[in-house]
């Protein structure tokens, strides 16, 4: 379903996958009984890719767009300082004062003109990674997963924040997600209005036959998504990345279309 207010197409690229797995027992890099896209990614237009996990609420639409105005120093820094060596001098850099100031502490700086938004998280992440979210502190991989920053049963759900993840580069990387919804696949579970969606429920859909269809969407450094991860089974994905990637995370109860499109 397209987002009535979603009326520019951003310049990124779509891609398709029809089918899931889940990870073999002995993959000790993943939980138990983790689901990852599977099959060939088959390039998509961007008028094919879904903009929204349930309704037209602006709380449950996808936007792709460029990052706020305020992060473009970090973005210019990292661009600027990346090391081209290796794992090594990319720890020594990510653990410098000067890394530190200027994007380690991201959670100071304006989103403008987004508004206000609660700062979750920054990471590095390498190239190479199928999925990239891991599970503290046992570190094993999540694969296709929900959120649940907001705690919201299935009857409330829409009604949680929606997630600003901005790639501050210097590598590209992907969102990955997945449709139906997580409150969908609740329902087809026989789960009651006041069950907390969780990834296990992704993960029993998956065991009892249910067909997940995974897209992509590649963001380049400076380009953004907001998104109702509570809502979608997602994952990010530095797979096709030749550069590591600087990622970082704000929850808010944005409007759609502020921010401009990628």
């Amino acid at each position: 379903m397209k987002h009535p207010a979603l009326a520019k197409v951003p310049a990124v690229t779509a891609r398709i996958a029809d089918s899931v797995r889940r990870v073999a027992d002995n993959d000790e890099r993943y939980e138990a009984g983790a689901v990852v896209p599977d099959g060939e990614w088959i390039k998509i237009d961007f008028s094919e890719l879904p903009v929204s996990a349930c309704g037209t609420l602006h709380s449950e639409a996808i936007e792709f767009v460029r990052a706020p105005a305020g992060l473009n120093e970090a973005g210019a820094y990292i661009k600027d300082t990346f090391p081209t060596g290796g794992p090594d001098q990319i720890r020594q850099w990510w653990s410098s004062d000067d890394t530190l100031q200027s994007v380690r502490q991201l959670a100071r700086q304006n989103l403008s003109p987004l508004g206000d938004g609660a700062f979750h998280a920054i990471r590095l992440d390498a190239p190479g990674q199928l999925t990239t979210t891991e599970r503290r502190p046992s570190g094993k991989r999540l694969g296709l997963h929900v959120d649940n920053w907001d705690q919201m049963p299935m009857r409330t759900r829409a009604a949680s924040r929606r997630r600003l993840t901005v790639n501050l580069g210097p590598g590209s990387r992907a969102l990955l997600f997945a449709s139906p919804s997580a409150c969908h696949i609740c329902r087809s579970l026989g789960r009651p209005d006041e069950h907390l969606p969780h990834t296990d429920d992704v993960r029993a859909f998956v065991a009892n036959g249910g067909r997940l269809r995974c897209y992509s969407v590649v963001l380049e450094p400076g380009q953004a998504y907001v998104a109702p991860t509570e809502l979608l089974v997602h994952d990010g994905s530095t797979l096709d990345a030749r550069l590591p990637s600087i990622v970082a995370y704000w929850l808010g109860s944005w409007p759609v279309g502020v921010l401009e499109p990628a």
